[in-house]
C-alpha cells in the first residue's frame, strides 16, 4: 500500500506489481480546503471480508466528508 499527499486533491488507484501483486494507492490533502478543517484519512481494514474502506474524518467538526473522498478496495489478499 502506497500513502501519499500534498498537492491538495484526493485520489486512489491500483496498479499491478512485477510479481503480479495488486498496488493498493491513496493520495490524500485537504489543507488548503476550509483551512484543513482537521480532516484525516482513517481505514476501515477487514481481513474476513477481504476489504479496505477509506474515508476522511474531521474529530474538529466531528463529521465524516460524504463525498468521492470515501471508497473501498475489494477482494484484497491479505498475507496470513
Amino acid at each position: 500500500m502506497v500513502l501519499s499527499g500534498h498537492v491538495v486533491t484526493s485520489a486512489w488507484r491500483t496498479d499491478r506489481g512485477e510479481q503480479g501483486n495488486t498496488i493498493y494507492q491513496v493520495l490524500q490533502d485537504y489543507q488548503s480546503q476550509d483551512a484543513g478543517g482537521g480532516y484525516i484519512r482513517l481505514f476501515d481494514i477487514d481481513t474476513s471480508a477481504r476489504t479496505i474502506a477509506a474515508r476522511m474524518y474531521s474529530p474538529f467538526y466531528n463529521k465524516t466528508k460524504e463525498d468521492t473522498s470515501q471508497f473501498s478496495f475489494n477482494d484484497v489478499k491479505f498475507i496470513k
